[in-house]
């Protein structure tokens, strides 16, 4: 088992009946927030797979910080657009990441640590936001055999040992998964299932030649209507599109 060759957000993913796969936190972060860099790509192969009834596991851990991950980056985003739009000066690469590390010391020393109501305000946005895909996501429960998996995967690959947690559920035979989903390049030396993975930004994602190639559009505009989704996906305007009945 290795890294799959094909990038999820460049090309099509061959997937089978019996097909079941594991979601890394990075891949529900970025399907469920929209400023993520890889929010275009993770939510096209997320709704394909519900498309086509394909299963995808997640472990207690993921949903535990799914909802950590996106209250920080709510917080984080909701404080830099104050910052930045009170200062009227657009901000470059460098100062806009120089503030979001500010930020993201500023969600725990300040939030975190210091104030109740603010944290959990923004852990109900959080929750608000993956409430609607835990309705159809598998979790796989942590037991003896995970924990013993994950100790072994923390030094045989070696991986983080969050990491490693969540290859250790992936893998048990329970979940039925055949790969893991994720963006963390530090996953691609897993050996001991497959890694599906993307590294197309918004900005590269070609929506008109994948989302053809995935048989997409149709579905997406009946799930997301028109207006949602020639807002997520703008290069779809500049075609003509003829859906059959």
């Amino acid at each position: 088992m290795s890294l799959h060759p094909t990038d999820f957000g460049n090309g099509l993913v061959s997937i089978m009946e019996n097909d079941a796969f594991f979601l890394d936190t990075n891949i529900l972060v970025s399907v469920l927030h929209e400023k993520n860099k890889y929010h275009l790509a993770c939510y096209t192969f997320i709704t394909y797979l519900i498309k086509n009834e394909i299963p995808m596991c997640v472990s207690e851990t993921v949903i535990a910080e799914t909802v950590h991950s996106l209250a920080r980056v709510c917080y984080i985003q909701d404080r830099f657009d104050e910052l930045t739009l009170t200062n009227g000066e657009p901000v470059n690469k460098k100062a806009a990441r120089a503030l979001e590390n500010t930020l993201r010391r500023e969600w725990i020393n300040k939030v975190i640590k210091n104030d109740p109501l603010r944290l959990r305000d923004y852990n109900a946005r959080a929750i608000e936001l993956i409430r609607p895909l835990l309705g159809i996501l598998f979790v796989i429960p942590c037991n003896d055999e995970i924990i013993e998996a994950t100790l072994d995967i923390a030094i045989d690959t070696p991986l983080a040992s969050a990491d490693a947690f969540i290859i250790a559920a992936a893998i048990h035979p329970d979940s039925g998964c055949r790969g893991v989903v994720t963006t963390d390049r530090d996953l691609h030396i897993v050996f001991q299932t497959e890694i599906f993975s993307s590294s197309v930004a918004n900005e590269d994602f070609n929506a008109v030649e994948l989302l053809s190639e995935l048989d997409m559009i149709g579905y997406l505009l009946d799930s997301l209507g028109p207006d949602e989704f020639y807002s997520k996906y703008p290069a779809m305007k500049d075609i003509i599109h003829v859906i059959g009945e």
